[in-house]
């Protein structure tokens, strides 16, 4: 005869069912958002990979605010973009053999010269008003296109270097608030010569002969286990070749395994708002906000910028942002610029917190779990950049005016 369950061990099992239950809501909302965007792609991705510079002078917020020391932080991107800092975690939604890597050196070449020729035709329509980034970039493609004939496996390295380059002297041109798209088609362009060159090398020297081998010592190998070991490879050179020091994890915000408070900061430069924002709805919001607040640790901050790169609906941001704030949240909007750089927070000014959703750029999200919101605030105050030099101007000009 069975022991009857006592009513605390009831009470226990409908708990647990209960959080199962929200546990699951809560993955389907996420994946709702993901497939909501998920159209929203290349077109919308920033012309170039971030540099700390560039996060300092776009976000009007140092350096030491968005990577404190021995802090880890968050940095949401895609594969585009280069964050290599010790205690960062890239989430990129797009890595390994999802990557458009390149097996097929024939298929590459075969138009390598024509990708060369229409890049040249980008750098002369720059002639007109960046003639020497036009200089710069010409001669170190004509190089390129010049060595492409007869070039063997020893080359690919170096003529991808020489590619590179051209991408940074690119990434230094841009402005934040430059929309130019000869800059960007001719970037891309660039990005993907130069990752098939490192891709080709990558296939002749390591993944051939692994195939080869796995041919000579293994005597059950299948189609399956060929195309398991190529993808496995290809994981490793993507993730290894790209970041040295920062840990890279493939995956979509918000739909992420982090563990709860996982992070002192989480920084999304031209991802979540330039990506995402224009496709979302209200509850879309509120998810990607309540993501945010599950992965901050208490007293962290999450940065997001530029607001204003894409038409979206505002009202809909507020509403997320309001049941955030039910959630004991509360976000801030950056206004002005160098000394009169200033933030509003939507818990202290709610009216015009929703005024500023019109002309602020930057967005600041405050954990539920915030210790002590009012140090928090005073520390990001601090670390706001009030230097009057022409440096980052992402903000607003109210408070210039």
């Amino acid at each position: 005869m069975h022991k009857p369950h006592s009513g605390r061990d009831i009470k226990r099992d409908l708990d647990r069912e209960r959080l199962d239950e929200a546990t699951e809501r809560y993955d389907r909302e996420r994946e709702a958002v993901i497939n909501a965007v998920i159209g929203f792609d290349q077109n919308e991705k920033a012309l170039t990979g971030r540099r700390v510079e560039q996060y300092e002078e776009e976000s009007g917020v140092r350096e030491s605010e968005l990577f404190p020391e021995g802090g880890r932080v968050l940095n949401i991107g895609d594969p585009w973009q280069v964050m290599d800092r010790e205690g960062v975690v890239n989430l990129e939604y797009e890595t390994g053999e999802e990557a458009d890597f390149l097996l097929n050196p024939d298929m590459f070449f075969e138009t390598f010269s024509d990708e060369i020729n229409r890049c040249l035709d980008n750098v002369s329509n720059l002639e007109s008003y960046e003639p020497e980034l036009a200089r710069e970039l010409s001669w170190r493609l004509k190089g390129v296109r010049e060595f492409a004939v007869g070039m063997n496996a020893d080359d690919y390295p170096k003529q991808a270097r020489v590619l590179y380059d051209a991408l940074r002297l690119l990434g230094e041109s841009h402005r934040p608030d430059e929309e130019d798209e000869t800059k960007r088609e001719l970037w891309y362009a660039l990005m993907c010569l130069a990752r098939g060159l490192q891709d080709i090398h990558y296939t002749q020297t390591v993944i051939e002969p692994a195939l080869e081998e796995a041919e000579r010592t293994r005597s059950d190998t299948t189609e399956e286990k060929r195309a398991k070991l190529v993808s496995s490879l290809i994981a490793d050179f993507r993730g290894g070749n790209k970041y040295k020091q920062a840990e890279l994890v493939k995956g979509a915000f918000p739909l992420t395994d982090f563990e709860d408070q996982s992070f002192d900061r989480i920084v999304a430069s031209w991802s979540l708002s330039v990506h995402m924002f224009a496709a979302m709805d209200a509850r879309h919001f509120e998810t990607v906000f309540a993501e945010i607040g599950r992965l901050l640790k208490p007293d962290g901050a999450a940065y997001l910028w530029p607001l204003r790169y894409h038409f979206y609906d505002k009202n809909n941001l507020a509403r997320g942002l309001a049941a955030y704030g039910k959630r004991g949240g509360t976000a801030g909007l950056m206004t002005g610029w160098g000394s009169h750089r200033d933030v509003v927070w939507m818990d202290e000014e709610p009216e015009r917190f929703l005024e500023m959703l019109d002309t602020s750029d930057e967005l600041m999200i405050l954990s539920p779990g915030t210790k002590s919101r009012k140090e928090t605030k005073n520390r990001i105050d601090e670390s706001l950049d009030r230097d009057d030099g022409w440096g980052g101007a992402w903000g607003t000009v109210e408070a210039a005016a």
